[in-house]
């Protein structure tokens, strides 16, 4: 998906242009982590999952992803491709850390 140019430790986040569509989708995944938290915590964890998974479908990929096509491929090493690239790889790093929470709460229950 056009990030095998990403380094991301190479990545000078304060270069970064993000857009509206950018800010709105990290936006979205910082209230799904804080949804998600309330319900693990109150251990709603299929509720926990449908707004994750809500937000993986509905959100990411029907939306960001599509509206990211056209500036992953641009050139490589223009500032629109490496904030869409940063921004791609943030919320999947962060639903990744979700998931592992998520498996860590569920392991007890279903080896139980």
């Amino acid at each position: 998906m056009n990030l095998t140019d990403l380094d991301i430790d190479k990545i000078e986040k304060e270069k970064l242009k993000m857009t509206l569509v950018d800010k709105w989708i990290i936006g979205k995944l910082n209230e799904t982590i804080k949804k998600s938290t309330e319900c693990l915590n109150e251990y709603k964890y299929g509720e926990a999952a449908k707004i994750i998974y809500e937000f993986t479908w509905n959100e990411f990929c029907d939306w960001y992803i599509e509206f990211s096509k056209p500036k992953l491929y641009q050139e490589k090493n223009t500032i629109e491709r490496r904030t869409s690239q940063y921004i791609l790889w943030f919320v999947l790093e962060n639903l990744d850390t979700f998931h592992i929470l998520l498996v860590k709460f569920l392991n007890p229950l279903i080896l139980s």
